[in-house]
Formats: structure tokens, sequence, C-alpha cells
């Protein structure tokens, strides 16, 4: 489940858009920074019916394709956007619970997962979730998250490829994290290694575990399953313990290098060292963007 946030800009309300086109004067209501599509014979507090809305879908398009358009920021006036997924929010929140003091020093990012954690997916009004003052302190408080991380005893498990140290997945110690899922197996993996699972399930049961290893190599062998997809050895190098998938395997693109192909690691490696504020940034970043968004146009961050 993803979590998207997204702060207006001021164009409307300072009147910095393209010209309506003509053929949607009449259907499109802008009051200070907000627009929309007003269909007719239908009330201010009534819902169109279907028949209004096929009657009036070309007009509709067009104010789409305006509103996408209409000014420098397109994307229907939206001065910044992100989208999160609930693991990394939960991840956010373990972690506030790890640090010392974390919840009570930065009270404003608990309250702000708490809010959304609670899924507050519609505004209770115009001015959307989060103001510009509550986005103040957001920010002030990912700064001291960062600061908190630095200082503290938090350690993330890596799944790294040993042949040139690349992490390409990572957790927080103590959070299982989800690879990928098949019909009749779940690949996982946390400070206990990497786990093959029965079925595709969200906890693990140990009854369930059919491999699990933290140094590790996978071979692409010439047997072929029943629906003609190569089959996989995953060996585990310590113990020589083996388990041929119906194609299961771990592959990854190094995020650090444009346009890289995907990689198939031979030799794998679970480990676990101590984190650092980068190993939050894929959220604490996009999360300060649309938080100083609404601080400098003064609008609020809405949810959705």
């Amino acid at each position: 489940m993803a979590i998207r946030l997204w702060v207006h800009c001021n164009c409307l309300k300072h009147g910095k858009y393209k010209p309506l086109p003509k053929e949607i004067n009449s259907f499109v209501k802008i009051e200070d920074n907000s627009c929309y599509f007003s269909y007719p014979e239908t009330k201010p507090d009534q819902l169109p019916t279907e028949e209004i809305v096929d009657r009036y879908e070309k007009e509709w398009i067009i104010f789409q394709d305006w509103k996408n358009n209409a000014c420098k920021h397109g994307n229907n006036f939206t001065l910044e956007e992100i989208t999160i997924g609930q693991w990394s929010l939960n991840v956010l929140d373990y972690a506030l619970s790890k640090l010392p003091s974390g919840y009570n020093d930065l009270q404003a990012l608990d309250s702000f997962y708490i809010n959304l954690n609670g899924e507050i997916y519609e505004t209770s009004s115009d001015n959307g979730l989060f103001s510009p003052l509550e986005c103040k302190e957001f920010i002030s408080d990912i700064k001291g998250f960062n600061k908190k991380v630095k200082t503290s005893q938090l350690s993330m498990v890596c799944i790294e490829d040993c042949d040139n140290n690349y992490e390409f997945q990572k957790t927080i110690e103590g959070r299982l994290k989800w690879l990928a899922g098949y019909d009749k197996f779940t690949l996982k993996f946390d400070e206990n290694g990497f786990i093959i699972l029965r079925d595709n399930r969200d906890n693990v049961y140990e009854d369930d575990v059919i491999f699990r290893s933290k140094y590790f190599s996978q071979k692409e062998t010439a047997e072929i399953n029943e629906e003609g997809i190569t089959r996989w050895k995953i060996i585990d190098i310590e113990s020589g313990k083996e388990y041929l998938t119906d194609g299961e395997h771990l592959e990854y693109r190094n995020q650090k290098k444009a346009k890289q192909k995907w990689i198939i690691p031979d030799r794998i490696k679970v480990k676990i060292r101590k984190a650092t504020p980068a190993d939050f940034e894929y959220l604490t970043k996009p999360l300060e963007a649309v938080f100083s968004a609404s601080v400098r146009s003064g609008n609020f961050v809405f949810i959705g």
C-alpha cells in the first residue's frame, strides 16, 4: 500500500496559468488556489449522473489536459509530490522506537506517522491535512532524527553482492523485509539471514522455512520446470546445503549507475552494520522536500 503526499503551487492564486480552452470556459470554476470541473445540470452538492459524465467526456478530457500543462509546474498545479510505501513508514516508526527518547524528543515526526498510519486518506477540508507550521516542525524533527541515528545503536541488515560489495537490499535490524512472492514460495530476509518460505505468507514460521543462509551462492541449472522456467540452485557456502528453486533467484540494478542492466550476483552475503542517516534518505529526503514546499508556498500538504 502506497500513500501520496503533495503540495499545490500558487500559480492559480496569482493568475500565472495558461488561458482556459474556449470549449471548457463555462465548465471550469477557479477559486483562490483551486479549480474544478462543474458539470451542467448538476447541483453543487450532488454528484453527476453516469449519463451526464458520458455526455461531457470530451470537455472533461480537455480540462484534465489543461490542468496538467497550465503552469510551469504542470501535473495539476503541483509544486511537490511524493509517494511513500506503508512499509517505509513502519520502518520510520520502528527506528523512532529504538532511538534514545525518540518518541519524546521527536514528537512532531511521531504525530506525522500516527496520522498517516491511521489511514487518513481524505482531507476534512480544502486546506489539506498538514499545515505549513506543522511541516516546519516536521523538518526540524527530520534533522533531529538524523543526529540521533548518528549516535544510536541502530543496525542495518544488508544483502550484499560479494563480488563488488554492493548492498542491493537492506532493512533495519528487527524488521523482516519481503523480497519476492511466488505461488508456492516467499523470499525474505532479516538479521537471521536470507529465507525461502513455503507458501506466500507474511510471517515466518520455522516449519515453513525451506532454506536459510547468511552466505550463499546461486547457480543457473540446465533443468526446466513444468512451466518451462529455468531452475536455480541456491547453495549455502558454509554448510553446503542446497535448494533447487522453480526459477526464484535474486537480481538487482545498481541505482548508482545509469542504464544499469539487471545483475544476477553469484555469491551473496547477509551482513549487519551500524545504521547511518543515509540509510533513511530514501524516505527522509522526499519527506523533507514536500514539507519544504509547504513552508515555501504557504500551502497545506494533501494526502491521497
